[in-house]
Formats: structure tokens, sequence, C-alpha cells
């Protein structure tokens, strides 16, 4: 058994972290700022 096969997205990194905000807001405004933008919001990081 692959986990690979089974997990299309075993680990996503930065770039797609970045995007899959809790909050859709933080991704229009600001991705570079998540952190910032995530407190704002009230959201957490995925």
């Amino acid at each position: 058994m692959h986990p690979v096969s089974r997990h299309p997205v075993p680990r996503i990194p930065l770039d797609g972290i970045t995007r899959n905000w809790t909050c859709r807001l933080c991704s229009h405004s600001n991705p570079d700022d998540e952190d910032i933008c995530c407190q704002q919001c009230g959201g957490v990081k995925r």
C-alpha cells in the first residue's frame, strides 16, 4: 500500500496553506500576512 496513492495531497506547501485559511477574507486581502489577517478575522491557520 502506497500512502501517496491514498493521499493525493499528503502535505501542502506554504503556498497551498496560504490560500487555505479558515477566513476567506484573508486569502483575498493579504495572503502574505496570514498571521495578521487571521488575527483580524479571528480565524485559525489550517
